[in-house]
């Protein structure tokens, strides 16, 4: 588990390090604790650690990834509807593997 944590802090290090490379700017501040256990219940299962660190360490959604595409947020975040927004999430409970390959190839 430690090292999938240093992993997954790495990635959300270096998303970080290509905005500000870039010069994007994230669109949303991190997201609270409150705000992720919000939509924890509402979804009725914890987020994956991945995308739990990516929302409270990067940004609470938006162009995370690209600056062309937004990506969903939780609880006061980039949202498209509850309905969507569960849909993703339950799409992605395991979404390491996809955001390490977008980001390290």
């Amino acid at each position: 588990m430690q090292d999938d944590e240093a992993r997954y802090r790495a990635l959300c290090d270096r998303i970080r390090a290509w905005h500000q490379e870039q010069g994007i700017p994230l669109e949303y501040p991190p997201a609270t604790e409150q705000q992720v256990r919000e939509t924890e219940a509402e979804l009725g299962a914890p987020l994956p650690p991945l995308l739990r660190m990516i929302y409270t360490e990067v940004a609470n959604g938006g162009n995370l990834l690209s600056p062309l595409h937004e990506f969903f947020g939780v609880a006061g975040g980039v949202t498209f509807g509850l309905e969507q927004s569960i849909s993703l999430a339950l799409d992605l409970r395991c979404p390491a593997k996809t955001l390490e390959r977008m980001w390290y190839g």
